[in-house]
Formats: C-alpha cells, sequence, structure tokens
C-alpha cells in the first residue's frame, strides 16, 4: 500500500494532475471544416510554367489564408481578400455575407513539366486547417 501511496504521489509531482482535478477544458462547438472551389486553372486544362490560380472558400470563423500545393509541394500562401458576391449568394447560411471569400496566387512552377495535382488548404480564425479542393493540370514549358 504504501508503494501504490508514493507512486500516486509521485505522479501528482511529475504531472501536476491529482486526478481529482477538473477535467480540460473542451472546445464546446464543433469546428465545421471550410469549403471551397478552385475556379482557375479550370481541371485537366494545359497551363503555362506561370500561371494563376483562384478560387473561393468560406467559414463560419472566416479564413486567415490558403496554402497552395503543387504536388504536396507548398509553393504559396495567400490571403483571402477578393469580395466575392456570388458566394455570399450561393451559401446565405455558411458564408459570412460582405466579407471577402476570394483568394488568388500566381505560380511558378519552374522547371516542372507534365501533369501536376493542385491542392488548396484552409486556415481558419480558429488555427483549423482544412484541405478543401484538388485539381489536375497540365503544365507545358
Amino acid at each position: 500500500m504504501k508503494l501504490r501511496a508514493a507512486a500516486a504521489a509521485l505522479l501528482v509531482v511529475l504531472t501536476g494532475c491529482s486526478g481529482g482535478d477538473a477535467k480540460p477544458k473542451r472546445q464546446r462547438e464543433a469546428n465545421r471544416p471550410s469549403m471551397g472551389f478552385i475556379d482557375m486553372p479550370v481541371a485537366q486544362s494545359t497551363v503555362g510554367p506561370i500561371f494563376t490560380v483562384s478560387g473561393w472558400v468560406i467559414d463560419e470563423s472566416l479564413v486567415d489564408k490558403v496554402r497552395i500545393y503543387l504536388d504536396d509541394e507548398l509553393v504559396a500562401t495567400v490571403g483571402v481578400e477578393i469580395m466575392r458576391p456570388d458566394v455570399d449568394q450561393a451559401f446565405p447560411n455558411r458564408a459570412q455575407q460582405g466579407k471577402p471569400h476570394g483568394y488568388l496566387a500566381i505560380i511558378d512552377a519552374g522547371t516542372r513539366a507534365g501533369y501536376c495535382t493542385i491542392r488548396t488548404e484552409a486556415i481558419d480564425g480558429r488555427g483549423g486547417m482544412t484541405q478543401f479542393a484538388t485539381t489536375s493540370v497540365k503544365i507545358e514549358p
């Protein structure tokens, strides 16, 4: 018994938790995933080594930034700064009305050539990350 009590006391000292403390606070509301779309480039299109990636993304807590990847390599991080009234109209219960929902980035693919996957991730106002869209394009020099 003394060994068990000593082990419990050591656990309290090492972890700072006596077991009788309140449970850790949990997020009360679910953080729904962001949703969005890549408007440009169009899926399966052919692009040059320098091209535009643009689209929209929405989240109840707004989206702080969009990360853009080419074949799993991060190539751009951009803000959501373009007004998209069409998105406000299409998602009146999900989009924060009157706030920017559009993003745009000029991508330099360098020496990449051939088929490539474009993937986008949103970082929302609560710090959550959502992969929200992918598309494939062919890059020609």
